[in-house]
């Protein structure tokens, strides 16, 4: 399975996956067993990533207040904001080629309209 030798290529073991990044991993699955990753389904998954630790960060999705969430509260809101900040700058990788495009145009439209 391809997704099974990029995991082994990078290092990476399913078990220490959380349940959410299983869950992605297990519809990465099904989607390359189907058809073939678009960049805008990788756009669309990353945005519902962000969103998601957004959500998180903001408080809509809270842990259960225990002892250890209360201690470790302040590693688990830096690891948050490391993954919103990779999110983030997946999403403009994957976009640049669309904002360069958009930006071209608009300076072509301007020098047109003059």
């Amino acid at each position: 399975m391809i997704l099974e030798e990029l995991l082994q290529k990078y290092g990476v073991d399913r078990n220490t996956l959380t349940a959410a990044e299983s869950e992605v991993l297990d519809k990465w699955a099904k989607m390359l067993a189907i058809k073939q990753l678009t960049l805008s389904d990788i756009e669309n998954h990353v945005n519902a990533m962000i969103e998601s630790l957004e959500r998180e960060l903001t408080g809509h999705e809270n842990p259960p207040v225990t002892f250890a969430n209360l201690v470790f509260r302040g590693r688990r809101e830096r690891h948050l904001k490391a993954r919103l900040q990779n999110y983030i700058m997946l999403r403009d990788f994957v976009t640049s080629p669309e904002r360069a495009r958009q930006y071209i145009e608009k300076q072509l439209s301007s020098f047109t309209a003059t």
